[in-house]
């Protein structure tokens, strides 16, 4: 979600209905971003930050394996592992791109090109203001993508962020499970795979330089689960809560849950059921500790499962 303010009372811009504990400011002028800054809510409802404007640039100038420049190559500053991106520019006739408000830090650096190609997730000290990048693209990645043993077609795939943002247009495996993203360079390639029906598939690729990568990927197919849960004497239990995890991806149900990447409840209905939509496949380990403590593993299968368990001798 994106809030522009260009209206400015006394030199404050004001902004409202943000929902979320982070943000990310970027000040913006004349189509090049002048700074731009992370701030952390911390749960407050109002806060009030001051950006200075006065930060130096850090200039990076974007060469080939010769030393000629290339010019209108898109260079962004990032850092390893967070969402948040402190600056993105292309370069000029020069060849430099200027990124204002940057850390004097270590960074990661993106940067492509229309011809010359792509290197991603490069880490650049930026305490060096300023620098060449050398941009020299001879590899390749071909990624399959999987059902167990057979090719997976029409998976959406796409170089991105940690954060999510899209570094690529999307590709489309094609009838043989693969996709192939070139000219790559040395760097660090994160590659996220989507379709309606899977559970989505991440491959985090380092790459050499001119190395041909030909990584396989597994995705899942999603389930529904329906979970009858009974005591000793075979009566179910209504109310009572379903500790579940996937032994694939070792992440708790309940995390997925709430980041609605999954449908339903983990506390059985009047029924005594537990009802949830759009897991991935694959093997679970389940528990409950009340009114006595019970637990196993179970295996979901594409599509509809209705399973009963907790019921003893």
């Amino acid at each position: 979600v994106t809030l522009r303010s260009t209206a400015p009372q006394d030199g404050v811009y004001r902004f409202e209905g943000i929902g979320a504990d982070a943000v990310q400011v970027w000040v913006i002028e004349g189509g090049q971003t002048v700074v731009s800054v992370n701030l952390d809510l911390g749960g407050e409802d109002r806060i009030r930050r001051e950006i200075s404007l006065s930060q130096d640039a850090l200039r990076v100038r974007v060469v080939d394996d010769e030393g000629e420049v290339i010019v209108g190559a898109w260079v962004t500053l990032r850092e390893a592992g967070a969402s948040g991106i402190f600056g993105a520019d292309d370069t000029d006739s020069q060849g430099w791109a200027e990124l204002a408000g940057a850390p004097h830090a270590p960074m990661l650096a993106d940067v492509h090109h229309g011809i010359a190609g792509w290197r991603f997730g490069v880490p650049i000290d930026a305490s060096v203001r300023e620098q060449d990048f050398v941009l020299v693209a001879a590899g390749s990645i071909v990624l399959r993508v999987t059902d167990g043993a057979a090719p997976l077609t029409s998976v959406t795939t796409q170089i991105e962020t940690p954060g999510g943002a899209g570094q690529t247009r999307p590709r489309d495996t094609s009838g043989d499970g693969t996709v192939r993203y070139d000219p790559l360079g040395e760097g660090h390639y994160r590659i996220v795979g989507r379709r309606s029906d899977c559970w989505p598939v991440v491959a985090d690729i380092a790459l050499t330089a001119g190395e041909h990568a030909t990584p396989t990927v597994k995705m899942r197919r999603l389930a529904d689960l329906e979970l009858l849960v009974r005591s000793s004497e075979g009566t179910p239990l209504v109310g009572v809560e379903v500790a579940m995890r996937s032994l694939e991806f070792e992440m708790s149900v309940a995390e997925w849950v709430t980041q609605k990447a999954v449908e339903g409840d983990l506390h059985t209905d009047k029924e005594g059921k537990l009802r949830l939509k759009g897991l991935p496949s694959g093997p679970y380990a389940w528990s409950s500790s009340a009114p006595v403590a019970a637990g196993g593993s179970i295996e979901l299968l594409p599509g509809a499962n209705v399973l009963d368990v907790g019921r003893g001798p």
